[in-house]
C-alpha cells in the first residue's frame, strides 16, 4: 500500500497518517483527508441534516442534557472531536437507529444518550451479541463479503448490525469461536 493518497476534496497528495481509517473503502482510508473532513463536520448544513433526518431534531438537545460528553466515559465533545475528527454520536437506547426504517425510530428524547465512538461501538456489540442476531456463520460470511471489496455499509444493512461492529470484524477487534454467538 502506497503511504501517500490525494485527497478527493482538496487535491492535495498527504501521508496516510493524514486520513481517518474508513471500513468501506478499499483502502481502509477516508477519501477526504482529516484537514477536510474537519472543516465539513463543522458546518452547519452537515449538523442541521443529520439532527432533523436521523433524529427529530433531538440529537442536539440530547448532547446538551447529557453535558456535551459520553454518559459512559465523559470524553467531552471537544476530546471527541480532536481524537476522531468528528462530533460525538447519539445512540438509540432502544437499538432501533441508523439500520432502522425512519418511522420505526424512536427519536424522543429520553431515547437518546450521548456515546463516544468507541463506546458506541462497545454497545453495539453488546447488543448484538445479546440479541443472538449474528450467528458463527454470518459471521465468517461477513468477513469473506469484507475480503471480497464489499462495502461495510451494504454489509450493515444486510445483516441488520451496525457499520461499527462491521468495522470492529474488518480490523480483527472482534474474533470469536465457532461455538460462540456474536
Amino acid at each position: 500500500m502506497s503511504v501517500y493518497k490525494k485527497c478527493y476534496k482538496c487535491k492535495i497528495t498527504k501521508g496516510i497518517d493524514d486520513y481517518y481509517s474508513n471500513a468501506y473503502k478499499k483502502d481502509g482510508l477516508s477519501d477526504e483527508c482529516k484537514d477536510c473532513i474537519r472543516v465539513y463536520n463543522k458546518t452547519k448544513d452537515y449538523k442541521a441534516i443529520n439532527n432533523k433526518v436521523l433524529f427529530s431534531g433531538n440529537r442536539e438537545k440530547a448532547i446538551i442534557r447529557d453535558g456535551e460528553k459520553c454518559v459512559s466515559c465523559q470524553m467531552t465533545r471537544n476530546e471527541h472531536f480532536n481524537k476522531y475528527g468528528r462530533d460525538i454520536t447519539v445512540d438509540h437506547i432502544d437499538g432501533n437507529g441508523r439500520n432502522t426504517p425512519l418511522k420505526l425510530r424512536n427519536n424522543s428524547i429520553s431515547n437518546l444518550q450521548t456515546l463516544c465512538l468507541s463506546c458506541h461501538g462497545k454497545k453495539d456489540i453488546k447488543r448484538n451479541k445479546n440479541s443472538n442476531k449474528l450467528s458463527y456463520a454470518d459471521f465468517l460470511k461477513i468477513k469473506e463479503l469484507i475480503s471480497s471489496g464489499v462495502k461495510g455499509i451494504e454489509i450493515a444493512r444486510q445483516y441488520s448490525v451496525s457499520s461499527a461492529l462491521i468495522s470492529y470484524i474488518k480490523n480483527n477487534k472482534i474474533n470469536y469461536e465457532p461455538k460462540e454467538i456474536i
